[in-house]
């Protein structure tokens, strides 16, 4: 139950004994680990959202994995895998086949597959779908939804299918079904972009990434082995409205400086929001532009500002838009300031793609370093900061300087780099799966 209420209290921006609620967690969490059953019941996805020891991160997973085995103990199931002879076959698992932030990333890498070496199956585990989940349909030899099949089933679907490598792209996420790999459908099984740290699994041997998110140093704390790729995040095309928006429309000054953050607010911690503000303070005029939240998480954010000298207007809050005008009013930001303890992942590339620069301070985490790997790969490394002083004064520079990022603005609109090459970033996704698969 306390696991809950703090991710309730993280969702509504609520910090009153902020320091105490996370020490707690931290330590309940450690107790969890040592009983080995019952007593804690928040989702390992949720502990991204706090300063976790990364042992214990790790402890976490292996505890989530054996409890999944453990359920599938009474009905194991005996695959054979036929020898290999022709094209390999690959094959996605997710929940997120739709306009998900995994959804939008993946939906193009579908189709930039080799076809003469690999036959490519998509496994659907929600009945959603949209525009994205035709992209991903199209570019499939095959694309099946699981919605409505129990996990073992599921499995056999997969083995019937002779996947020779089975890639799960959702995690320890809100509706997945890791039960499905925990059955061995397929020879070699690994886990990708869609959750943001180790999955404690015996059944999962590998994980693809790249080095800013999972730097060597970090690896330890992994089950997985680690295949690293140049660069972790895709980024499909996606479709921007040609509408001519302007400030005056979303409640903006027409001058000044606007910094945006839209990603999710149980990342924005106070030690974050205090920076934040003190920014806002050294920046004449300036505004922090969130997204449109519930009115409870809005009165918290304009009380913390009042709280910090600021005044609550100053935060401008951005309703739900369709996704292609989600896309065109980004440019009428001028910084997009990341999260720290978890980053923007899908937000980050879209702010990108958009031609909006993102300033981010990589963390020691998976989930804290996603921004520096994101805009590594845009080639913008003079946005990743190295210190939280660094990161401030980065911000207060061009929000007194704003002239200075016409030129990255410039750089991001052409779209040449190795974030938006999506058949480069395939071949280099394609060298890794044959590595493993001759491993």
């Amino acid at each position: 139950m306390f696991g809950h209420i703090s991710f309730v209290k993280l969702n509504l921006c609520d910090w009153e004994n902020y320091d105490d609620f996370v020490t707690q967690l931290i330590d309940s969490t450690a107790k969890y680990v040592k009983k080995k059953k019952g007593g804690f019941t928040i989702a390992p996805f949720h502990l991204n959202l706090i300063p976790l020891p990364q042992d214990l991160s790790l402890a976490v997973a292996i505890q989530k994995a054996e409890s999944i085995n453990h359920q599938i103990a009474n009905n194991k199931l005996e695959f054979s895998y036929p020898q290999k002879t022709t094209k390999l076959r690959i094959g996605y698992v997710s929940c997120d086949f739709y306009g998900h932030a995994v959804g939008r990333l993946i939906s193009g890498i579908f189709e930039q597959h080799n076809r003469d070496k690999f036959e490519v199956f998509a496994y659907h585990l929600l009945n959603a779908n949209d525009e994205v989940t035709q992209t991903i349909k199209n570019g499939c030899d095959e694309f099946r939804y699981l919605d409505e099949m129990s996990a073992e089933n599921s499995a056999r679907q997969i083995n019937r299918d002779g996947i020779d490598i089975l890639i799960d792209l959702a995690g320890y996420t809100g509706y997945s079904e890791t039960k499905i790999l925990a059955y061995k459908p397929a020879p070699v099984q690994a886990t990708f972009l869609g959750y943001p740290n180790t999955m404690g699994a015996n059944f999962i041997r590998y994980l693809l990434t790249d080095k800013w998110v999972v730097p060597p140093e970090l690896a330890e704390h992994y089950s997985e082995e680690i295949i690293y790729l140049p660069h972790q995040f895709p980024c499909s095309p996606m479709d921007i409205s040609q509408k001519d928006f302007s400030r005056t429309d979303f409640g903006l000054p027409e001058e000044g400086f606007v910094f945006a953050c839209f990603n999710r607010h149980y990342k924005i911690t106070p030690e974050l929001f205090d920076i934040w503000m003190r920014i806002l303070q050294q920046v004449e005029g300036s505004v922090l532009w969130l997204s449109f939240t519930v009115e409870e998480a809005i009165e918290n954010l304009r009380q913390s500002a009042k709280n910090r000298g600021v005044k609550p207007e100053r935060l401008i809050f951005a309703q739900k838009i369709p996704h292609p005008e989600y896309l065109a009013r980004l440019s009428l930001a001028n910084l997009a300031l990341d999260t720290l303890i978890y980053n923007g992942g899908s937000t980050n590339v879209c702010a990108l793609y958009a031609g909006l620069p993102v300033l981010t301070k990589p963390g020691s985490t998976n989930a804290a370093r996603m921004g520096a790997s994101i805009c590594a790969s845009a080639g913008i490394e003079e946005m990743i900061c190295h210190s939280l002083e660094e990161y401030e004064q980065k911000a207060v520079f061009m929000g007194t300087h704003s002239e200075e990022l016409l030129p990255l603005r410039e750089k991001l609109k052409m779209r040449n780099s190795p974030l938006f090459n999506l058949s480069d970033f395939v071949a280099s996704l394609e060298v890794a799966l044959e590595e493993i698969w001759h491993r």
